[in-house]
Protein backbone atom coordinates (compact mmCIF):
# COMPACT_ATOMS: atom_id res chain seq x y z
CA UNK A 1 0.00 0.00 0.00
CA UNK A 2 1.12 3.56 -0.73
CA UNK A 3 1.96 5.37 2.54
CA UNK A 4 -0.42 8.19 3.49
CA UNK A 5 0.95 11.67 2.74
CA UNK A 6 2.53 13.76 5.47
CA UNK A 7 0.02 15.94 7.30
CA UNK A 8 2.63 17.75 9.39
CA UNK A 9 6.33 17.94 8.58
CA UNK A 10 9.29 19.51 10.40
CA UNK A 11 12.15 20.38 8.07
CA UNK A 12 15.41 21.39 9.72
CA UNK A 13 13.58 23.29 12.47
CA UNK A 14 15.77 25.12 14.97
CA UNK A 15 14.65 26.90 18.13
CA UNK A 16 16.62 28.86 20.69
CA UNK A 17 16.02 30.81 23.90
CA UNK A 18 17.36 34.22 24.85
CA UNK A 19 19.48 33.83 27.98
CA UNK A 20 21.60 36.69 29.36
CA UNK A 21 21.57 38.53 26.05
CA UNK A 22 22.46 35.47 23.96
CA UNK A 23 20.34 33.05 21.96
CA UNK A 24 21.09 29.51 23.11
CA UNK A 25 19.91 26.74 20.82
CA UNK A 26 17.57 24.10 22.25
CA UNK A 27 16.02 22.34 19.23
CA UNK A 28 18.56 21.52 16.52
CA UNK A 29 17.75 20.41 12.97
CA UNK A 30 14.41 18.83 13.89
CA UNK A 31 13.12 16.80 10.93
CA UNK A 32 10.24 14.33 11.07
CA UNK A 33 6.67 14.01 9.80
CA UNK A 34 3.24 12.76 10.84
CA UNK A 35 1.25 10.86 8.25
CA UNK A 36 -2.45 11.53 7.81
CA UNK A 37 -4.50 9.15 9.96
CA UNK A 38 -1.58 7.94 12.09
CA UNK A 39 -0.54 8.24 15.74
CA UNK A 40 3.00 9.49 16.31
CA UNK A 41 4.67 9.27 19.70
CA UNK A 42 7.32 11.88 20.60
CA UNK A 43 9.32 10.41 23.48
CA UNK A 44 12.08 11.65 25.77
CA UNK A 45 12.87 12.72 29.31
CA UNK A 46 11.81 16.07 30.69
CA UNK A 47 13.89 18.86 29.17
CA UNK A 48 14.32 17.19 25.78
CA UNK A 49 12.20 19.76 23.93
CA UNK A 50 9.03 17.73 23.37
CA UNK A 51 6.56 20.35 24.61
CA UNK A 52 8.41 23.15 22.82
CA UNK A 53 8.07 21.13 19.63
CA UNK A 54 4.28 21.01 20.02
CA UNK A 55 4.01 24.67 21.01
CA UNK A 56 6.05 25.55 17.92
CA UNK A 57 3.32 24.03 15.75
CA UNK A 58 0.70 26.30 17.31
CA UNK A 59 3.09 29.26 17.51
CA UNK A 60 2.43 29.58 21.25
CA UNK A 61 6.06 29.82 22.33
CA UNK A 62 7.26 31.86 25.33
CA UNK A 63 8.55 35.37 24.67
CA UNK A 64 12.14 34.28 25.29
CA UNK A 65 11.96 31.76 22.44
CA UNK A 66 13.53 32.55 19.07
CA UNK A 67 12.95 30.55 15.89
CA UNK A 68 16.38 30.16 14.27
CA UNK A 69 15.49 28.40 11.03
CA UNK A 70 13.66 25.63 9.22
CA UNK A 71 10.04 25.01 8.31
CA UNK A 72 6.93 23.48 9.88
CA UNK A 73 4.65 22.41 7.05
CA UNK A 74 0.97 21.66 7.65
CA UNK A 75 -0.88 20.53 4.55
CA UNK A 76 2.00 21.98 2.53
CA UNK A 77 1.83 25.44 4.18
CA UNK A 78 4.67 26.72 6.33
CA UNK A 79 3.10 27.58 9.68
CA UNK A 80 6.07 29.79 10.53
CA UNK A 81 5.20 32.04 7.56
CA UNK A 82 1.51 32.49 8.42
CA UNK A 83 0.13 35.71 9.85
CA UNK A 84 -1.16 35.76 13.42
CA UNK A 85 -4.75 36.15 12.18
CA UNK A 86 -4.35 33.02 10.03
CA UNK A 87 -2.88 31.11 12.98
CA UNK A 88 -5.92 32.10 15.05
CA UNK A 89 -8.11 30.42 12.43
CA UNK A 90 -5.91 27.31 12.42
CA UNK A 91 -5.71 26.88 16.21
CA UNK A 92 -8.65 24.87 17.48
CA UNK A 93 -10.12 24.38 14.00
CA UNK A 94 -7.39 22.47 12.13
CA UNK A 95 -4.86 21.80 14.92
CA UNK A 96 -5.75 21.38 18.59
CA UNK A 97 -3.84 20.51 21.73
CA UNK A 98 -4.62 18.72 24.98
CA UNK A 99 -2.32 20.38 27.49
CA UNK A 100 -0.47 18.58 30.25
CA UNK A 101 -2.34 19.78 33.34
CA UNK A 102 -6.09 20.39 32.87
CA UNK A 103 -6.56 22.20 36.18
CA UNK A 104 -4.19 24.97 35.09
CA UNK A 105 -5.42 24.96 31.48
CA UNK A 106 -9.13 25.28 32.29
CA UNK A 107 -10.47 28.64 33.46
CA UNK A 108 -11.73 28.23 37.05
CA UNK A 109 -14.33 31.05 36.78
CA UNK A 110 -16.17 29.73 33.71
CA UNK A 111 -18.35 26.64 33.47
CA UNK A 112 -16.97 23.75 31.45
CA UNK A 113 -19.84 24.12 28.99
CA UNK A 114 -18.94 27.72 28.31
CA UNK A 115 -15.29 26.80 27.75
CA UNK A 116 -16.16 24.09 25.24
CA UNK A 117 -18.72 26.35 23.58
CA UNK A 118 -16.15 29.13 23.18
CA UNK A 119 -14.31 27.06 20.56
CA UNK A 120 -17.55 26.60 18.63
CA UNK A 121 -18.40 30.29 18.97
CA UNK A 122 -15.08 31.28 17.41
CA UNK A 123 -14.84 28.69 14.65
CA UNK A 124 -18.54 28.02 13.98
CA UNK A 125 -19.98 31.57 13.99
CA UNK A 126 -23.20 30.41 12.31
CA UNK A 127 -24.25 28.50 15.43
CA UNK A 128 -26.82 30.12 17.69
CA UNK A 129 -26.68 29.84 21.51
CA UNK A 130 -29.18 26.96 21.71
CA UNK A 131 -27.47 25.01 18.93
CA UNK A 132 -24.09 25.62 20.54
CA UNK A 133 -25.36 24.36 23.91
CA UNK A 134 -26.77 21.23 22.30
CA UNK A 135 -23.48 20.59 20.46
CA UNK A 136 -21.52 21.11 23.68
CA UNK A 137 -23.68 18.62 25.59
CA UNK A 138 -23.23 16.14 22.75
CA UNK A 139 -19.45 16.57 22.96
CA UNK A 140 -19.58 15.88 26.71
CA UNK A 141 -21.51 12.73 25.96
CA UNK A 142 -18.99 11.70 23.27
CA UNK A 143 -16.06 11.95 25.68
CA UNK A 144 -17.83 9.77 28.25
CA UNK A 145 -19.09 12.36 30.72
CA UNK A 146 -22.14 11.04 32.59
CA UNK A 147 -25.08 13.42 33.09
CA UNK A 148 -23.75 15.87 30.46
CA UNK A 149 -26.64 18.33 30.91
CA UNK A 150 -25.72 18.73 34.58
CA UNK A 151 -21.95 18.78 34.01
CA UNK A 152 -22.36 21.45 31.32
CA UNK A 153 -23.04 24.09 33.98
CA UNK A 154 -20.45 22.94 36.52
CA UNK A 155 -16.98 24.39 37.08
CA UNK A 156 -13.60 22.62 36.80
CA UNK A 157 -13.10 22.34 40.56
CA UNK A 158 -16.31 20.31 40.80
CA UNK A 159 -14.93 17.57 38.55
CA UNK A 160 -12.39 14.80 39.10
CA UNK A 161 -9.00 14.77 37.40
CA UNK A 162 -10.13 12.21 34.84
CA UNK A 163 -13.24 14.22 34.03
CA UNK A 164 -11.23 17.42 33.64
CA UNK A 165 -8.96 15.66 31.18
CA UNK A 166 -12.04 14.56 29.23
CA UNK A 167 -13.20 18.18 29.18
CA UNK A 168 -9.84 19.18 27.71
CA UNK A 169 -10.26 16.54 25.01
CA UNK A 170 -13.80 17.77 24.29
CA UNK A 171 -12.46 21.31 23.81
CA UNK A 172 -9.67 20.04 21.57
CA UNK A 173 -11.91 17.95 19.29
CA UNK A 174 -14.93 20.29 19.17
CA UNK A 175 -14.17 21.34 15.58
CA UNK A 176 -12.92 17.90 14.47
CA UNK A 177 -9.30 19.02 13.84
CA UNK A 178 -7.05 17.26 11.38
CA UNK A 179 -4.27 17.09 13.99
CA UNK A 180 -4.68 16.55 17.73
CA UNK A 181 -1.58 17.05 19.87
CA UNK A 182 -1.60 15.68 23.42
CA UNK A 183 1.11 16.67 25.89
CA UNK A 184 1.45 14.02 28.63
CA UNK A 185 -2.36 13.61 28.72
CA UNK A 186 -2.33 10.78 31.28
CA UNK A 187 0.53 11.72 33.63
CA UNK A 188 -1.60 12.64 36.67
CA UNK A 189 -4.17 9.86 36.19
CA UNK A 190 -4.35 6.42 37.74
CA UNK A 191 -3.89 3.38 35.51
CA UNK A 192 -7.61 2.73 34.98
CA UNK A 193 -8.46 6.31 33.98
CA UNK A 194 -5.27 6.48 31.89
CA UNK A 195 -6.44 3.51 29.82
CA UNK A 196 -9.88 5.08 29.39
CA UNK A 197 -8.43 8.40 28.21
CA UNK A 198 -6.11 6.70 25.71
CA UNK A 199 -8.98 4.59 24.36
CA UNK A 200 -11.09 7.74 24.06
CA UNK A 201 -8.41 9.50 22.02
CA UNK A 202 -8.14 6.50 19.70
CA UNK A 203 -11.92 6.43 19.22
CA UNK A 204 -12.00 10.14 18.42
CA UNK A 205 -9.15 9.77 15.93
CA UNK A 206 -11.12 7.10 14.09
CA UNK A 207 -14.29 9.21 14.13
CA UNK A 208 -12.54 12.32 12.81
CA UNK A 209 -10.09 10.45 10.52
CA UNK A 210 -7.40 12.76 11.90
CA UNK A 211 -3.88 12.29 13.27
CA UNK A 212 -2.49 12.40 16.79
CA UNK A 213 0.89 13.56 18.05
CA UNK A 214 1.32 12.08 21.52
CA UNK A 215 4.04 13.69 23.64
CA UNK A 216 5.14 11.52 26.53
CA UNK A 217 8.01 10.05 28.51
CA UNK A 218 6.04 6.83 28.97
CA UNK A 219 7.12 4.19 26.46
CA UNK A 220 4.48 1.81 27.78
CA UNK A 221 1.77 4.22 26.60
CA UNK A 222 3.53 4.58 23.25
CA UNK A 223 3.64 0.81 22.75
CA UNK A 224 -0.13 0.61 23.22
CA UNK A 225 -1.18 3.52 21.01
CA UNK A 226 1.39 4.67 18.44
CA UNK A 227 2.10 3.70 14.85
CA UNK A 228 5.39 5.61 14.64
CA UNK A 229 7.83 6.95 17.23
CA UNK A 230 10.33 9.80 17.43
CA UNK A 231 12.91 9.66 20.23
CA UNK A 232 14.19 13.10 21.24
CA UNK A 233 17.17 13.87 23.43
CA UNK A 234 18.25 17.40 24.39
CA UNK A 235 16.47 18.98 21.42
CA UNK A 236 17.61 16.51 18.77
CA UNK A 237 15.98 13.48 17.17
CA UNK A 238 18.23 10.51 17.97
CA UNK A 239 16.04 7.76 16.51
CA UNK A 240 12.76 7.47 14.62
CA UNK A 241 10.81 4.69 13.00
CA UNK A 242 7.76 2.49 13.26
CA UNK A 243 6.72 1.35 16.73
CA UNK A 244 7.87 -2.12 15.73
CA UNK A 245 11.34 -0.81 14.81
CA UNK A 246 11.72 1.14 18.03
CA UNK A 247 10.54 -1.61 20.38
CA UNK A 248 11.94 -4.67 18.58
CA UNK A 249 15.10 -3.23 16.99
CA UNK A 250 16.23 -0.17 18.98
CA UNK A 251 19.60 1.11 17.77
CA UNK A 252 20.49 4.28 19.68
CA UNK A 253 21.95 3.77 23.19
CA UNK A 254 19.43 6.30 24.55
CA UNK A 255 16.48 4.38 23.11
CA UNK A 256 17.93 1.14 24.46
CA UNK A 257 18.31 2.72 27.89
CA UNK A 258 14.72 3.97 27.95
CA UNK A 259 13.41 0.55 26.97
CA UNK A 260 15.56 -1.18 29.57
CA UNK A 261 14.01 1.01 32.26
CA UNK A 262 10.51 -0.36 31.58
CA UNK A 263 9.38 -2.72 34.38
CA UNK A 264 7.98 -5.20 31.87
CA UNK A 265 11.39 -5.49 30.25
CA UNK A 266 13.35 -5.92 33.49
CA UNK A 267 15.31 -9.06 34.18
CA UNK A 268 14.06 -11.90 36.33
CA UNK A 269 15.62 -10.25 39.38
CA UNK A 270 13.30 -7.28 38.92
CA UNK A 271 16.19 -4.81 38.82
CA UNK A 272 15.54 -1.85 36.52
CA UNK A 273 18.15 -0.19 34.36
CA UNK A 274 18.77 3.52 34.88
CA UNK A 275 20.61 5.92 32.60
CA UNK A 276 23.32 7.71 34.60
CA UNK A 277 23.31 11.50 34.75
CA UNK A 278 20.59 13.84 33.52
CA UNK A 279 19.59 15.82 30.44
CA UNK A 280 21.87 18.87 30.11
CA UNK A 281 20.19 22.24 30.50
CA UNK A 282 19.98 24.68 27.62
CA UNK A 283 23.21 26.59 27.19
CA UNK A 284 25.24 23.66 28.53
CA UNK A 285 25.34 21.51 25.40
CA UNK A 286 28.84 20.55 24.38
CA UNK A 287 30.03 19.77 20.85
CA UNK A 288 29.24 16.44 19.27
CA UNK A 289 26.46 14.12 20.38
CA UNK A 290 24.52 15.60 23.27
CA UNK A 291 24.00 12.16 24.78
CA UNK A 292 27.73 11.36 24.82
CA UNK A 293 28.34 12.35 28.50
CA UNK A 294 25.78 9.70 29.58
CA UNK A 295 26.60 7.03 27.00
CA UNK A 296 28.62 3.94 27.92
CA UNK A 297 29.46 3.46 24.22
CA UNK A 298 30.82 6.99 23.63
CA UNK A 299 34.07 7.39 21.69
CA UNK A 300 36.24 10.39 20.86
CA UNK A 301 34.24 11.19 17.74
CA UNK A 302 31.04 11.31 19.80
CA UNK A 303 32.28 14.26 21.85
CA UNK A 304 33.68 16.02 18.80
CA UNK A 305 31.23 15.71 15.90
CA UNK A 306 27.43 15.73 15.62
CA UNK A 307 26.10 12.42 14.20
CA UNK A 308 23.68 12.74 11.29
CA UNK A 309 20.23 11.16 11.30
CA UNK A 310 20.87 8.23 8.94
CA UNK A 311 18.50 5.69 7.41
CA UNK A 312 19.20 2.10 8.51
CA UNK A 313 16.06 0.57 7.02
CA UNK A 314 12.71 1.50 5.56
CA UNK A 315 11.53 4.43 7.64
CA UNK A 316 14.02 3.68 10.45
CA UNK A 317 16.59 6.39 11.20
CA UNK A 318 19.21 6.79 13.90
CA UNK A 319 21.79 9.46 14.79
CA UNK A 320 24.70 7.57 16.34
CA UNK A 321 28.34 7.17 15.34
CA UNK A 322 28.17 3.51 16.33
CA UNK A 323 25.34 2.79 13.88
CA UNK A 324 25.45 3.18 10.10
CA UNK A 325 27.90 6.09 9.87
CA UNK A 326 31.46 6.39 8.70
CA UNK A 327 33.82 8.11 11.08
CA UNK A 328 36.10 10.68 9.47
CA UNK A 329 39.48 10.90 11.23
Amino acid sequence: MTPAPALLEFRGYRLGFRIDGQVCELIDDLSFSIRAGSVLGVVGESGCGKSMTALSVLRLLPQAAAVMGGEILFGGRDLLAQSESEMERIRGRDISMVFQEPMTSLNPVHSVGRQIGEVLRIHRPGMGPDERRAATIDLLRQVGIANPEQRHDQFPHQLSGGMRQRIMIAIAVACRPQLLMADEPTTALDATIQAQVLALMQDIKEQTEGSIMLITHNLGVVAETCDEVVIMYAGRVVESGSAEDIFDRPQHPYTQGLLASLPSLAGSSGDLHSIPGSVPSIGNFGPGCRFAPRCAQARDVCTRDVPRLTSIGTGHQVACWAVGQEVTP
